[in-house]
């Protein structure tokens, strides 16, 4: 079968909503969802694996399941199949990339056959493939892939991640991603080109398709919009506006060069759950994706839907096409794919101008279309039918110069829907075997026989009308022409049932009795005419208590109208009644640890908020020989807020100086309030949550790394080569560098993958010498740059370093081996390094004690609510808003939040909804139909103050929109 997947992940997605997520997915034309299975959020804690919705964590509001049997068996019930996608590593912007963060305690080669690592791969492996196994034997799960974009190799490795599947459930579609070094695995591949350069797509589909001749191929992400970050990110996604008619023409592209399984990715974003987010990403996952986060069917959907309906309305055609050349363009104003084969052909005329463009094609040697040419929008892609033989039937379609969108057969009839531009003028050209008995058609026919053939061409103009051909053999073929907007509309309920509609949504149908009863969800577009097709006998239809007008077009084509009135718009929004503020005394319970030592290697495993409390012992000498009042904290994951003996003293990422005026002889506490917003999800390299540097006093100067000599090392990728044995023992590159290869020229800048050295001159090795990537480094979500200095491996570049124990008086020599990521190298030079006693609470005291849920009343405050005097400290804000929800609608809520200065956690009704902070793009977060409530509803905010400008204007609860729910009841006759 043609696989047209979806990407879903149940664990991004409230339980309640999955089956509406699922069935929208159907809707549109598709035949499997696809879902990555993350081992960390089934095992966050060493020696727990939960599949049912037993683990508890403060972050994670109770709509979020783990119950992956559930979420398999709802997508089997509509029908669809599954691919599952078990990592151990799966990316997907998720913390770590899936893995759980207490592995970072037993192992440090990941993604490897490393044997502290893999053993745990192998628990995790037998406890999914157990949840899986059911549905592998009952088909519902068809396709499991190891491992995720594995650019580099090491067969050896997905060798044994795939035995382990087949041993365990033989006989199921087993294969890769991203790893073009396999023999026998089937790889598949990723497509995020931008748009709009066609090259790049066109290049690497047509090398994947030349690989592997004869195993399974797909692309398994196929760009359906992108991500959004809580930090340097842009709106709606970090790479702006994804456009819909992008996606529309690199869906018709793939399958104009030959390949018929396809996964957009996402098909639905949803949200991430709590402290689950990859280092600097939103809590939304929107992804601008089909559907997008909260629930509302974009252009893209309907973009979409289009596609997969002819793919799975011509699916039989499709599959038996091969790549050709039999058809030629008469202009160049398009480009041409094409796919023949013995009982039809696609040619797919991309148009990637800004012109419009008015093409001809020639088909065994006859320029068609007769009389006027196809039509190709600017920045579209057309498909166009030719010489597609309907099997068991006297049809043959010549061509249509407008797109068909399906084909059913209904009794004796064909039905074949075609649709173009409203207005556009196409032509469909129709043999007929044995000739014809009779045409009824609206607009311009032309019938000519030859022998025991009839040869028609029809001509029509895009708004809606029919033409019946019957033919002498007693089959007859019923065209239906329609505008592209209403194919978008088209709903098939079921295979006897089709809408040919402006309606917004179909969802759930079901018989009752001698009805067929379909939920139909009104826009304010949604009202007009509407078509049924179907065999059944209609005798009468009604929209809730309302009898529709019904007229008989056909033996198969029944026409009505939904009048205007059960079409409306308008949307609301909900205000506070008033707001309480009540501040947080941070502390609870201390536990002491070591100095500059993670998270991780102290037992913390959550990502979160952390509060930390230094003592820091000065004497007068101390004091007196800084050369300037500034303290710095440096290296830490990711946000911190500093307060030196109970005085705000800064905020930032990473690496903060701050004055320090406030320090004094003998003991100062120096507290800071640390947000973990999770780990890179490149799933190689261990970045720490915590503080896992220290802090410095009196800062001498900086040097700056910005003069480079770049070799030819390159990294020898292949089926033997593991590239985290190679980052735990980079020998090749201690070689290069000690035989001093020589260079391929100097430059200013560290960014493309290379081996690049420098030299600075130390004079006082008293000092401490800080290096740190600069801010370009951070940008980027997978920096993967080895550091060296003086010839010895210091490790991997993840933050800011002290590199003081690798240098020596005079030059010395700094190298960086970039396999991914940005660098503009800083080397910032400090007087003192201080320890002290180091302590740690995990969350902040209103945390432990649940505040959220139990919401402490606090004093009254009028907005805008100024916090700059509460900077470095932590402020609840509690307030309820009344919402009046009408339950007839579909109106998904979120909630908008104006404020600044702030890191800010968002509660409602004790639900964790997400968060935002000053630098992110967003201000507003969707709540879940789940967690909202009709009536009063009660809005937490946890405001964490970073500035000392700061403050919040309010809040407001907004409806994204209001759609009306209808039921369309069809009264069958006797058949």
């Amino acid at each position: 079968m043609t696989l047209l997947c979806g990407e879903i992940h149940y664990f991004r997605v409230p339980k309640h909503l999955w089956r509406d997520r699922l069935l929208k997915l159907k809707r549109a034309g598709g035949n499997c969802v696809s879902t990555y299975i993350p081992w960390n959020w089934h095992g966050p804690r060493e020696k727990v694996v939960d599949f049912t919705d037993g683990t508890s964590q403060w972050h994670v509001a109770s709509y979020y399941s783990r119950d992956l049997a559930s979420f398999l068996e709802l997508a089997g019930e509509l029908g669809l199949r599954v691919i599952a996608r078990p990592g151990p590593y799966i990316c997907s912007e998720w913390d770590s990339g899936g893995h759980p963060n207490w592995i970072y305690t037993k192992a440090m080669r990941l993604r490897s056959l490393d044997p502290g690592y893999f053993k745990h791969v192998v628990e995790w492996y037998n406890s999914v493939l157990n949840i899986l196994k059911p549905y592998v034997e009952r088909e519902i799960v068809i396709g499991i892939q190891v491992e995720n974009e594995y650019f580099w190799g090491n067969e050896k490795y997905i060798e044994k991640l795939a035995e382990i599947v087949e041993e365990k459930l033989p006989g199921v579609l087993v294969f890769t991603n991203e790893d073009p070094y396999l023999t026998r695995i089937p790889n598949t591949i990723d497509l995020y080109p931008s748009p709009w350069d066609m090259r790049q797509f066109d290049d690497r589909l047509r090398s994947y398709l030349s690989s592997q001749p004869g195993l399974f191929k797909m692309i398994m992400e196929l760009e359906g919009g992108w991500f959004k970050s809580s930090r340097y990110g842009y709106y709606p996604t970090n790479r702006l506006s994804i456009p819909p008619e992008w996606t529309e023409i690199l869906l018709k592209t793939a399958v104009g060069m030959g390949l018929n399984n396809i996964n957009i990715y996402m098909f639905h974003g949803g949200s991430n759950p709590g402290y689950y987010t990859a280092k600097y990403l939103a809590s939304s996952y929107d992804f601008e994706a089909c559907i997008r986060e909260w629930g509302e069917l974009s252009e893209r959907y309907y973009r979409v839907k289009r596609v997969f309906t002819f793919l799975n309305g011509f699916q039989e055609l499709v599959t038996s096409l091969k790549p050709g050349e039999t058809v030629k363009t008469a202009s160049t104003c398009s480009e041409l794919l094409q796919r023949v084969g013995d009982h039809g052909k696609i040619a797919v005329l991309r148009n990637t101008g800004d012109n419009l463009c008015y093409q001809r094609l020639i088909n065994r040697g006859e320029i068609i279309p007769m009389w006027t040419p196809i039509r190709v929008p600017p920045r579209y892609a057309k498909i166009v039918l030719l010489d597609l033989v309907v099997e068991g039937t006297p049809f043959k379609l010549v061509y249509t110069s407008g797109e068909a969108l399906l084909m059913k057969r209904l009794g004796d009839t064909v039905v074949m829907i075609i649709y173009g531009d409203h207005g556009e003028y196409t032509e469909t050209a129709v043999e007929v075997e044995g000739g014809v008995l009779d045409v009824d058609i609206q607009g311009d026919v032309l019938i000519r026989r030859e022998g025991e053939r009839a040869y028609l061409v029809v001509n029509h103009t895009h708004g809606e009308h029919l033409a019946i051909v019957k033919s002498t053999r007693g089959q007859n073929l019923l065209l239906i022409f329609t505008c592209r907007c209403r194919a978008e509309k088209t709903w098939i309920v079921d295979e006897d049932l089709v809408l040919i509609s402006n309606i917004y949504y179909i969802g759930d149908s079901r018989i009752d009795g001698g009805k067929v009863v379909i939920n139909a969800e009104l826009d304010e577009d949604s009202c007009g005419r509407l078509l049924v097709v179907t065999s059944r006998e209609i005798e009468a239809i009604s929209l809730e208590d309302l009898d529709l007008d019904l007229t008989r077009l056909s033996k198969y084509v029944y026409a009505t109208h939904i009048p205007l009135s059960m079409c409306r718009s308008g949307k609301n929004t909900y205000h506070p009644l008033e707001y309480r503020l009540l501040e947080d005394p941070v502390f609870h319970t201390l536990t002491s640890i070591n100095p500059s030592s993670p998270l991780e290697k102290n037992g913390f495993y959550e990502n979160g908020i952390y509060v930390y409390r230094l003592r820091l012992h000065l004497d007068k000498k101390q004091l007196g020989d800084l050369l300037d009042r500034h303290l710095a904290l440096i290296g830490f994951s990711d946000y911190a807020v500093v307060s030196i003996n109970n005085e705000y003293a800064g905020s930032g990422y990473h690496y903060i100086e701050m004055s320090a005026d406030s320090l004094r002889e003998g003991v100062n506490e120096v507290t800071v309030i640390l947000e973990s917003t999770g780990h890179p999800n490149d799933g190689l390299l261990y970045v720490p949550n915590g503080i896992y540097g220290g802090v410095y006093l009196g800062r001498v100067g900086e040097i700056r790394l910005y003069k480079w000599r770049k070799t030819g090392f390159e990294i020898s990728y292949g089926p033997g080569f593991d590239l985290a044995e190679f980052i735990a023992n980079p020998e090749p590159v201690i070689k290069a560098l000690q035989e001093q290869r020589s260079s391929t020229g100097e430059t200013y800048s560290v960014g493309s993958p290379g081996l690049y050295i420098t030299e600075f001159k130390v004079d006082d090795l008293s000092r401490h010498y800080v290096l740190d990537p600069g801010l370009e480094f951070y940008y980027n979500h997978y920096y993967r740059i080895l550091l060296f200095v003086n010839k010895v491996y210091v490790g991997p570049l993840i933050g800011p370093i002290d590199i003081t124990r690798y240098l020596k008086p005079g030059v010395n020599e700094v190298a960086l081996l970039v396999e991914w990521g940005v660098v503009n190298p800083v080397i910032g030079v400090y007087q003192y390094k201080v320890d002290g006693e180091w302590f740690i609470q995990e969350g902040l005291h209103g945390l432990i004690e649940e505040w959220f849920r139990r919401s402490p009343r606090g004093e009254t405050a009028e907005p805008p609510i100024l916090l700059g005097d509460k900077a470095g400290r932590v402020i609840w804000v509690n307030t309820v808003i009344p919402y009046e929800k009408e339950p007839t609608s579909s109106s998904p809520v979120k909630l908008e939040v104006d404020f600044w200065g702030c890191r800010i956690l968002v509660f409602v009704n004790g639900e964790f909804i997400g968060r935002i902070s000053d630098d992110s793009p967003e201000r507003e977060l969707y709540v879940p139909e789940t967690a909202v409530r009709r009536g009063l509803n009660n809005i937490t905010l946890l405001a964490i103050v970073t500035s000392r400008s700061s403050g919040i204007r309010g809040l407001r609860l907004k409806e994204t929109y209001v759609h009306e729910r209808k039921e369309i009841v069809f009264k069958l006759g006797l058949t």
